[in-house]
């Protein structure tokens, strides 16, 4: 495997893990604060949310980075690497933009799969098949 498929692998997995945590990290908070304001939790609901926002796409973009580096099969591996990368960015620039700083909790999380979204996105399409040479 070469260097650069194996920087796509290592960020597509970073990033499905790194949806993950964020939002484990985004229950537990939520979960905290219901507890502390004596509200009721719907953990449910609250893993839904959770599950579309942030770990839906990041391991879209961890399966497609698998497709793509390891199988070799650039159709469905791009594909699920683009569209799990541009809902993952698009959240994070819509949230960010318009929550403005009350949205700034927890922003390294959220800028950390950001990143390791972008790499993996920027490294799937710096992967090419090797070209057999015909000699004529």
């Amino acid at each position: 495997m070469s260097f650069a498929r194996t920087v796509e692998l290592t960020s597509g997995v970073a990033t499905g893990l790194l949806g993950i945590i964020v939002a484990l990290t985004f229950f537990k908070f939520d979960l905290d604060v219901s507890r502390q304001l004596e509200n009721e939790f719907h953990p449910v609901s609250e893993f839904v949310l959770w599950l579309v926002l942030f770990i839906g796409p990041g391991l879209l973009v961890a399966i497609g980075a698998y497709f793509h580096a390891v199988l070799r099969d650039s159709g469905p591996g791009r594909v699920m690497i683009f569209f799990g990368s541009a809902f993952i960015v698009a959240f994070f620039l819509l949230f960010e933009i318009y929550a403005g700083y009350a949205a700034m909790a927890w922003i390294g999380l959220r800028f950390g799969l950001v990143v390791s979204t972008l790499v993996t996105t920027v490294t799937s399409f710096a992967v090419r098949k090797p070209r057999r040479h015909v000699d004529a």
